[in-house]
């Protein structure tokens, strides 16, 4: 086993590129940088079923392995048009002014309205890439948290808390964690 190193488990900050082109190239590596993130954090939830024997009382014989659903949660500081518009699901730039607003209305965002349109290959890059491992979610999802909420006064930094969901693309790759030279889109 490798000798520990202090420095890469204190802390790995990073950003999040949304649609990368080419991981060879510099950051954004063609992509969309979005927004300033004030906090990441991957859920990997591992899935098992254990199958028992009646005829051994019920002793476990075996652990089928059900798979990994994935998500990406974090808090935006200070959202940006490019985030702006890969989260929500229903943008328009504004006239006169161009930016990117939100519209909360019942035709495009309504129950049953599928999110998987909205969806981007979603690259966590940390700032120490040399260090520390990039995390790449084939095909995310974009959902508001379901607790988000914007304060709107002087007292408190306006966030906002998304999070992605990985699916499958259609070679069925769902994520993938590795140093970033590893990668491969």
């Amino acid at each position: 086993m490798a000798s520990p190193a202090t420095r890469n488990i204190l802390r790995v900050p990073g950003k999040i590129v949304k649609d990368p082109t080419d991981l060879s190239a510099a950051d954004p590596y063609g992509g969309t940088v979005l927004g300033d993130v004030h906090q990441i954090t991957v859920r990997l939830k591992s899935q098992s079923y254990v199958l028992t024997a009646e005829e051994w009382g019920g002793a476990p014989w075996e652990v089928i392995h059900a798979g990994y659903p994935l998500f990406l949660a974090a808090t935006l500081r200070g959202i940006d048009n490019d985030a702006m518009a890969a989260i929500f699901p229903d943008t328009v730039t504004g006239d006169p002014s161009g930016e990117t607003n939100v519209r909360f209305r019942v035709d495009n965002g309504r129950a049953g309205t599928l999110l998987s349109t909205k969806s981007m290959k979603l690259l966590f890059v940390p700032n120490a890439s040399l260090r520390h491992r990039a995390i790449i979610l084939r095909d995310a999802v974009p959902v508001a948290a379901e607790d988000a909420s914007w304060g709107l006064n002087a007292s408190e930094e306006q966030v906002t808390n998304v999070v992605w969901y990985a699916i499958p693309d259609k070679t069925n790759r769902v994520a993938e964690m590795a140093f970033i030279k590893d990668l491969a889109l």
